[in-house]
Order: structure tokens, then sequence, then C-alpha cells
């Protein structure tokens, strides 16, 4: 999946730098470098996500490597941070692109002086290989720095223009708080590349397979999404004959003519060393579809709360507006809980949609139409939600009207929205966006002592709703009441 509308793209140029200083990409990358430095008519990249999951060892840090390299040395507002899961993922990152800055490419000595003089001390260049510290700062001021993730492995990095995440199958939400607020002081274009394999069992992959079902279902103009994987497993008692066919065509790099490439003896030690459905997942790009693991809500309590039509109060009614972004900004969802004197508290889901190329003004539009019968807005969410304030602020919004949330309030949000669930005490209707999100939500452990908030592929729509009537049994703020005049 691919943004349309190219005036034109970097991809060739980035392909010939690579190849003439480093390495010739495959085929496959450069297909995949075409999309990401693919431009509109003002020279503007089109994609600012992009995706990439294919099985190991075909070559994925390959054409993420390619992109790096070319941004680096063609573009001097480039400011990189590439994260890994393990600390041995990102060193070997960092090692691989100092032997092209260092001249120590094996065939490329004689052509890489002038890349040489971008790291010279004297030139205002330099390379750190402080432990867990990696980076390389050129001397026409791009640079690329390299970190292991932490829940604050973002914080210091400022600027940058392009975010890596490698290992994303290791992903997690927090991680991702933890770097987004680097892009927001970053000039010119930005970039966030997801790359990785289907996660296992033991992987969090909550952020992951979500970008995946976002680019799939719901893309946007600005994602791209590549994928390498069957779409179910073949056939229980399936041979290695049997499924070779589909090892060549889920992995991009197999039997190349180059050094390095896939081999098909080693695929075949592959499925005689590991369990099917690992051989499956690792070399075959297989995403399960399995049930939820550790689910935040009980699907038979949810649906017990379900009601066929919700009856409306025409007085003595409060509304509140739960408003949650996606980490990533592309995706919001808004739900509104309503509460009628001597009944159970109500949610329902107001909308779910990409905001990419719109942004949060129409929200704020909306948000601002309804201020006289709303309570309160509560919003969460690291990117977008500071612009919906500034939106509302700028409408002159009633200031005690509307506020951002904190982690303690995801979590007594989160909690408080479970409790009503399991005691039957809040009523929803039925709507798909909204059941998806509940039934295939996850507990995810916030802090040290037992909160959690909502994890999984979907879970903005079910977090809104747990915002709303967080919002709605907290306020106290009563809008149709008139001011008295001292």
């Amino acid at each position: 999946m691919e943004p349309t509308g190219a005036a034109f793209t970097d991809g060739p140029d980035a392909a010939a730098l690579c190849e003439h200083y480093w390495f010739d990409p495959d085929p496959w990358q450069r297909d995949i470098l075409d999309c990401w430095l693919s431009r509109d008519a003002e020279g503007r990249l089109l994609v600012i996500s992009a995706g990439l999951s294919c099985p190991r060892q075909n070559g994925k840090n390959g054409v993420i490597e390619c992109l790096e390299f070319y941004l680096l040395v063609t573009d001097p507002n480039t400011h990189i941070l590439h994260t890994a899961h393990s600390t041995k993922t990102a060193q070997k990152a960092f090692e691989r692109m100092v032997r092209v800055f260092t001249g120590k490419v094996p065939g490329k000595g004689r052509q890489s002086k002038a890349i040489c003089k971008l790291v010279d001390k004297r030139e205002g260049g330099r390379i750190r290989y402080t432990n867990g510290e990696w980076a390389i700062y050129l001397s026409n001021g791009a640079s690329i720095e390299y970190c292991t993730r932490t829940n604050s492995g973002g914080r210091g990095f400022d600027a940058i223009t392009l975010l890596v995440y490698d290992e994303c199958q290791q992903l997690t939400d927090e991680q991702v708080q933890a770097v987004m607020a680097t892009l927001a002081a970053s000039r010119g274009d930005q970039m966030i590349i997801y790359a990785g394999t289907p996660p296992n069992e033991t992987a969090p992959g909550d952020v992951f397979a979500r970008r995946r079902s976002a680019a799939i279902n719901d893309p946007g103009k600005r994602v791209s999404w590549h994928e390498w994987s069957v779409e179910s497993l073949p056939p229980e008692g399936s041979t290695f004959e049997d499924v070779l066919p589909l090892v060549y065509e889920t992995n991009p790099s197999m039997e190349l003519p180059r050094p390095g490439h896939l081999r098909q003896e080693f695929t075949e030690q592959e499925f005689i060393d590991m369990d099917f459905e690992g051989f499956c997942r690792e070399r075959l790009g297989w995403w399960c579809e399995a049930a939820v693991l550790n689910p935040a809500i009980e699907p038979a309590a949810w649906k017990a709360c379900a009601i066929d039509n919700p009856t409306r109060a025409r007085t003595h009614i409060r509304r509140a507006i739960g408003v949650k972004f996606s980490n990533d900004g592309a995706h919001v969802a808004v739900s509104v809980a309503v509460q009628a004197r001597g009944r159970k508290p109500h949610v329902e889901l107001m909308g779910f949609s990409n905001i990419s190329a719109s942004g949060v003004e129409p929200l704020a539009n909306r948000l601002h139409r309804m201020r006289s019968n709303v309570a309160y807005v509560l919003v969460d969410g690291m990117s977008n939600a500071d612009a919906l304030m500034s939106a509302l602020k700028e409408r002159r919004y009633p200031a005690k009207g509307y506020g951002r949330s904190a982690p303690k309030d995801m979590v007594a949000a989160s909690s408080m929205l479970v409790d009503g669930i399991r005691g039957r005490t809040v009523t929803h209707f039925g709507q798909e966006a909204l059941d998806d999100s509940a039934l295939t939500s996850t507990r995810r452990d916030i802090g040290s002592y037992g909160g959690f908030g909502f994890g999984g592929a979907n879970p903005e729509p079910i977090e809104s709703a747990a915002l709303a009537i967080y919002a709605l049994k907290t306020t106290k703020r009563d809008p149709t009441r008139r001011m008295r005049l001292l």
C-alpha cells in the first residue's frame, strides 16, 4: 500500500548513491525507496508513516540504511533517531553506518574519500562511540543517533526528522510516547518508519499490530505499508516441499545473485528446527489472528451491558466527551457519555477517523458547536492533543470545560469503565467499531502499582469511551447553569 499522486521520487538517486559508496540495493529495496522518497509537486515527502514487515534476514535494515545514508549526505536538515529493542541490534546498525563513513566498506575505499570528509573533525564532523550513545555528526549539519528503547529512551533528542523503530514487534506504547515529542521541534519533512516481523505470543506487538491494522483498513493519504506474508497457515501436516513456493513468495531476497542472500537449504533447516507455527511466523511472515491474550474487558460482561435502543431523557441530562488520539496523531476517536437523572451512564462512539489530511480543525469546530450542552471534554494523546487544545482556546471554548488527561487519569478512567462493565452500571448499544475495540483490547500495565490502560491493535475507541465516562463522573461543571451576577 502506497500513497498516490507523486510528482517525482528520489528513490533512484538514493539507490545510485548507496551503490556507489556502499552496496547495491535489491530490486525490492529499490521499489520501497521509490515509495519512501516520493515527493509532491512542491518537493515535500509524501510518506510520513511507513511500515515494513517481512521475514528475517531479507534486508529490512538494508533499505532503511540506504534511506538514512541518502538523507544524511544530501540534506543538512536531516536528524535521525534510530531505535531498536536490543542493545546489540542498535550497536550493529551503528557499526554498519560507521563503516561507510570511515572508508571501510570492502571494494569502496577509493571513492569513499569524499564521504569520509563529512566526519573529519577538522571539517566539523565527528563520531561518538560511547556505549549506548552512538552517534554520527556530519560536517554538513546532518546527524544520526542510535539508542535502545526504554520508557524514557527518547528524552534529550531534539528536532528529529526521521524516527526509525527497528524490531517493532517489541515496541510498546510507553516507548512511543517517550520519543514522539522529538518530532515536535523539527523543521521540514518528517517520517516515522515501523519495521519488524510479526510478533509472537511473548512480544508486546500492540503498536506494530495497530499500525498494520490502520494501514490496511484506513491508511490515510500519507501512509505506506509493505508486507511479505501468507494470509493463513498452510494445512496441518505440510512438508517443506509443500511450503517451499510460499517461502519464495514471502522472502524477496531468496537466492538472489549477491553475497549474503537467503538460501533454500537454510530455510529447510529452519523448517526442521522450528515448530510449525513458529516457522510460518518467522519465515512466511504469518500474522497470528489468535484470540486476545490478557483481555482488559470480559466479552460476556461487555455484551451484557448492550441495549437495543437507548432512550433519551429531554431534561436533566449531563454529557461529557472523551477524545483519544493515536500515538502518531493520525487517528482520533471521540466518544460521548450521557446520563439522565436516575439512570445509568450510557456511552457512544461519535467517530473514529483518520485526520492526517484534515488536522484537528474540523473536530475543534464540532466540539465548539456542542459547548453549550457538554459539561467537559477530556483529551488524551501525545500527538495532536496540544493542537486540539490550542484550537479550542482560539475559539474561546469555556476554559473550565476542557482539559488534558494525565497518566493517573487514564488509569482511573480505565478502572472506572471496567468496573462499570463488570457491575452492569454502564450501557452502550452495540456499535461495531466500539465493540471491536472493546473486545480486542488488552490490559496494558501503567506504572508499578497495578494501574492499567487499554492496549491491543485498536484501543483508541474504548479509551475515548473510558475518558468520556470518567469526565462525566468527575466534573462538577454544568454548562446550562447561568452565571450569577455579583
